[in-house]
């Protein structure tokens, strides 16, 4: 029986569409990172809008910079 299941998926940063996110009332929520061929889910964030916001500055530089191959 497993308990605790973990799942790595890579994200181009230059493949990215769009990052968005929903918080619940306990501040626990879900980010949608949609790429060019998918969209990644990540569930149970906490702070999930807090984060968002941490991921599109990051976003934002890499295209400022022209950074192509870095992952999220």
């Amino acid at each position: 029986m497993q308990l605790i299941n973990k799942q790595q998926k890579i994200v181009l940063l230059y493949r990215i569409i769009n990052i968005s996110a929903e918080d619940n009332i306990l501040n626990y929520g879900k980010i949608w990172i949609k790429d060019k061929g998918q969209t990644v889910m990540l569930h149970y964030v906490e702070n999930s809008k807090n984060e968002m916001s941490k991921l599109v500055e990051y976003w934002e530089n890499s295209k400022v910079e022209n950074i192509r191959n870095e992952l999220i």
